[in-house]
């Protein structure tokens, strides 16, 4: 069961910086930092049929949202191995509130590793290495992600060039 409240008044702003570029012929960068402050301006009044929730009072920060996170993926493009890359995200604590003084989540860091190899122009194979490193975090409260996992398979393309 949830419930939705609205805050009355609140205030947002942030910048996000993005980086491409080429290493070198066959190899390719790109990075993004994304910063992200929030306020909140004017809280829902509290009366004793209105329960005032300790997230949305006036002068917190949104929940949920991390205040600077970041992605870089490095990319091999080549002629067999049409694609090799890893992924990196990281994200910064987030505000949320349990109670028994809790009021944020720790930031956490993950590294993804996978290619795709061209047998030939109708048959490529693919593999993903997720969480690579196994890192304990939680993008939602209570639900911990996946540990380290492995997929992999086989693309086949039928007509057409």
């Amino acid at each position: 069961m949830g419930q939705y409240e609205n805050i009355n008044k609140s205030l947002a702003h942030g910048a996000e910086v993005e980086l491409q570029g080429r290493i070198w012929s066959k190899l390719s960068l790109n990075t993004a930092y994304t910063y992200t402050s929030s306020q909140i301006l004017d809280a829902p009044l509290c009366t004793p049929a209105n329960f005032c929730d300790p997230t949305l009072q006036t002068g917190r920060p949104f929940i949920l949202i991390p205040k600077h996170s970041a992605t870089t993926l490095l990319s091999y493009l080549g002629t067999r191995w049409e694609q090799i890359w890893e992924a990196a995200s990281w994200a910064g604590a987030q505000t949320r509130f349990f109670g028994f003084g809790v009021d944020h989540v720790a930031g956490y860091a993950r590294v993804d590793i996978g290619g795709w190899y061209a047998f030939n122009s109708r048959m490529t194979a693919y593999m993903n290495l997720e969480n690579a490193f196994d890192k304990f975090y939680e993008e939602v409260t209570g639900y911990p992600a996946l540990g380290v996992n492995f997929r992999a398979g086989m693309r086949f393309r039928i007509g057409g060039q």
